[in-house]
């Protein structure tokens, strides 16, 4: 699992949604060599607080990432049937954040 860390630790700017981009080294602290990942999410809407935490959405594109490296190492139906899952959650979200958007919701703690 520590070259997976490693790995993911290398590729995170790649793998953050583009909101989250210059946000991703700051909240998520990878550390192969201790085989953790500290990750500090996002308390309380950002337009409403501000930004103190990474979005949920970059767990999901980290777990994919760890998923798919190791499909890399032992590839398999079900690895490939996870990654095609988290695909789908990951473009539901997106989805979800859009409608948001155009109702001008998002970022409020509002539905």
């Amino acid at each position: 699992m520590m070259e997976a860390l490693k790995a993911l630790k290398s590729r995170l700017q790649m793998i953050a949604p583009v909101e989250e981009l210059k946000h991703a080294n700051t909240f998520i602290e990878i550390d192969p060599d201790d085989h953790s990942i500290k990750i500090t999410l996002q308390n309380n809407p950002r337009k409403e607080v501000g930004v103190n935490g990474t979005q949920v959405d970059m767990l999901g594109a980290m777990w994919r990432e760890l998923i798919a490296y190791l499909n890399r190492q032992f590839p398999c139906e079900e690895n490939r049937m996870a990654i095609h899952n988290i695909d789908l959650a990951l473009d539901w979200q997106r989805k979800r954040t859009i409608d948001r958007t155009e109702r001008g919701v998002e970022g409020y703690n509002s539905a």
